[in-house]
């Protein structure tokens, strides 16, 4: 299996997902046929791939372009967006068996860097059901936030975006929806627990 995958989505799951967790399922990012999101059981992050029209370059490369409709894929590394190479948008994965190869390239269809991984055996839980809160958000309800989990949200957010926040009250999630013009391949939110005051 070979797909390619915005490459801001994919390294923004990246920081969000645990590190070491007995959750062995959420010490990865999940992938499905229209989203790439992570979370280390006090935050999410989710991307919701948009319908756009792939470069030549990526159809040029026989990729399947539908992503799994479900995978865990847990690399060795951090994939990184090169910071001196303009063009690198995509990172194209490589499935066999069991064993990931993440590729990232240039607007040429260059290789830049390859890193590797794995597909993790598990089940991602259900954010629709058990962490995206759904319905009316409550109004001037004053609600806290953990100062750290804030500097995730700046992290994934990055210099060209801004946030939206709905809250629905100090028991149930807040959904931060990150708006970012300059990024033309996917939406995000960013879901995160309030703190008693």
């Amino acid at each position: 299996m070979k797909f390619a995958l915005p490459i801001k989505a994919v390294t923004n799951a990246q920081k969000c997902q645990a590190k070491d967790d007995a959750r062995y399922y959420l010490n990865g990012f999940h992938v499905t046929s229209n989203t790439v999101e992570a979370s280390n059981g006090h935050f999410l992050y989710q991307a919701k791939i948009k319908q756009f029209e792939y470069p030549s370059y990526i159809c040029d490369m026989n990729i399947n372009n539908q992503p799994p409709e479900t995978m865990i894929i847990k690399m060795k590394q951090q994939i990184r967006q090169p910071l001196k190479k303009l063009g690198c948008e995509f990172v194209v994965f490589e499935v066999v068996d069991s064993k990931v190869i993440a590729t990232t390239i240039d607007h040429y269809g260059s290789d830049i860097a390859v890193y590797l991984g794995e597909v993790v055996d598990g089940e991602f839980p259900d954010v629709k059901k058990r962490a995206i809160p759904y319905g009316e958000p409550e109004q001037h309800k004053q609600v806290s936030f953990n100062a750290d989990y804030l500097k995730m949200l700046s992290s994934v957010t990055g210099y060209t975006g801004h946030v939206k926040l709905q809250s629905y009250g100090e028991h149930k999630a807040s959904v931060f929806t990150i708006i970012d013009h300059v990024n033309m391949h996917f939406d995000a939110i960013f879901v995160l627990m309030p703190i008693r005051l």
